[in-house]
């Protein structure tokens, strides 16, 4: 492997004069006060800020109460103040209550000075970097409580209809609730929390869990799963290249040492604690062909803008678990933007800014929508070329189009008011999944678009066949493939020859061959 992503920043000359402490604190969603300590960082005129998530409260406070004693002041290249931090102890005081806590104060030391050393430079970062931000695909994280439902989800696809999720699982979920989460189409990613032993974040292993959530979500990637308990390990071992990896990840050399070969991984800037770290374990990941996703730590303030402007450079296209702030709540306020999220990187220096939600980006047919090439008949478009592009390899970069003619509903899907039908929902999910690889999907209503039912020769003569009983009718590229029933993912997939599990295969980077093993370690069995 060759890192090179690091060297375009590690000679940039950076001034320290002295710097500053801002502690911040919020109550969030799972029920504790989140704190974090901003480390601003001052010389020649600029500011740079980075943002440190330990998770003790008690640690803050006294980071906080020593104020800068830290010796940082000097003229340095990000590579020595880099070498020059090793030399340093973060937490004078006492040592931190996780050892991982060092890497989270030290991230915030280096994010602030490459903050600071852009600055100066009067240079942003995807310039210095030969890179072009693009719009961060997210999901939100949610943990569905003791008396879970899908009630959470709901109420903020309300807000973003195509909003999508990554859930911690619990041994509190029923198959009622994982018919329920796999009708909705919209989970992206379980969070198992399995490699958490001993921490207050971690979850009992269920062997029997991880079987029913692997089998009734079985395009959901399977994050932190416990392969320390063989019956967890047998349960999911014919699913290993689903599985993925976040909190056992702090370097490159990580990812070589899980028990199965990572095919992709979730990169907490935040985890790596230095910026050499955490670029060369980008450049791994190209060199190994492992994908990459992004996730944050609770940021409450610089921080999240730094992981979604590292997201929109590196794997923007992918489940980042890097929502912005306002998700927390039920019913987002209507500002949060939808996913994909378009970011205004900082003119100079380290950072980002979402811009705000339209009214447009609420609806699922937006242009800002995960299924924005999922159309009602009266508001069709061509599928992009990007699309096209995507698969290129099956369809000789045709787009292939599916109509959908339902029968009278209430509103373009079926998926609304009180009582959905589970066949609805699973079919809305799977036509946004269609799309979302580059498949042309319209649909058309009965009850609103009766005269697209006229234009259209099979329609017409399925209606006056069979009658209402011949709806829905499914058209592929015109010609009829199914009639008086919503069919199921992988018929769908066949017909437009999308492979089913193409998501697990690649996010952005190419991935190895299964059991592959090479630079990426682990191993291919079980």
């Amino acid at each position: 492997m060759t890192a090179v992503t690091y060297e375009r920043l590690a000679e940039l000359p950076v001034v320290i004069e002295e710097y500053a402490l801002d502690g911040l604190s919020r109550r969030v969603s799972s029920g504790f006060r989140r704190f974090t300590t901003v480390f601003r960082l001052a010389g020649a005129g600029h500011r740079g800020v980075g943002e440190d998530v330990t998770y003790e409260a008690a640690e803050h406070r006294l980071l906080q109460r020593a104020g800068a004693v830290l010796p940082l002041a000097g003229t340095w290249t990000l590579d020595a103040f880099s070498r020059h931090l090793d030399q340093l102890d973060t937490f004078p005081d006492r040592p931190p209550a996780h050892e991982v806590s060092r890497a989270y104060r030290r991230w915030a030391l280096e994010s602030a000075a490459l903050d600071l050393a852009l600055r100066q430079a009067g240079r942003p970062l995807g310039e210095v970097l030969g890179r072009v931000p693009a719009p961060v695909r997210f999901v939100v994280s949610l943990n569905l409580g003791s008396a879970p439902t899908c009630a959470p989800l709901l109420s903020r696809r309300a807000a973003c209809g195509a909003l999508r999720f990554k859930l911690d699982a619990t041994s509190e979920w029923g198959d009622e609730l994982l018919e329920c989460l796999a009708a909705s189409g919209c989970v992206d990613a379980i969070d198992f929390k399995g490699v958490y032993q001993g921490t207050l974040s971690a979850v009992r292993t269920d062997a029997d869990l991880y079987r029913r959530v692997a089998e009734a979500l079985p395009d959901a990637w399977l994050e932190d799963p416990d392969l320390s308990d063989p019956a967890a390990r047998a349960a999911l071992c014919s699913q290993r290249h689903r599985v993925t990896w976040d909190a056992p990840i702090h370097c490159a050399g990580d990812i070589a040492a899980q028990p199965w070969a990572a095919r992709t991984v979730n990169v907490k800037p935040s985890r790596f604690g230095t910026l050499r770290a955490l670029f060369d374990t980008y450049d791994h990941c190209v060199a190994c062909g492992v994908g990459v996703y992004g996730g944050g730590q609770y940021e409450l303030g610089p921080g999240r803008g730094q992981a979604q402007h590292l997201a929109a450079l590196f794997h923007p296209d992918a489940p980042n678990d890097l929502a912005p702030a306002g998700f927390d709540d039920p019913v987002p306020p209507p500002e949060v933007p939808c996913s994909p999220m378009t970011l205004t990187p900082a003119p100079i220096g380290f950072g980002a800014q979402h811009e705000p939600r339209t009214r447009a980006d609420a609806q699922p047919g937006s242009a800002n929508s995960r299924n924005s090439r999922v159309r009602s008949g009266r508001h069709h478009r061509r599928a992009s070329s990007a699309g096209a592009a995507f698969h290129s390899d099956t369809r000789k970069g045709f787009v292939m189009k599916i109509e959908v003619f339902d029968p009278a509903m209430c509103c373009s899907t079926g998926v609304c008011g009180p009582s959905v039908p589970p066949a609805l929902a699973r079919f809305a999910g799977d036509l946004e999944w269609l799309a979302r690889h580059g498949v042309d999907v319209t649909r058309y209503n009965l009850a609103h678009e009766p005269q697209a039912f006229l234009a259209s020769g099979p329609a017409r003569a399925a209606l006056e066949e069979r009658g209402d009983e011949a709806l829905p009718l499914i058209l592929l590229d015109g010609e009829p493939v199914s009639t008086g029933r919503y069919p199921y993912r992988s018929e769908l997939a066949g017909w437009a020859g999308v492979p089913v599990l193409r998501r697990h295969v690649s996010l952005t980077m190419a991935a190895p061959a299964p059991g592959s093993g090479g630079c990426c370690g682990g191993g291919g069995g079980c």
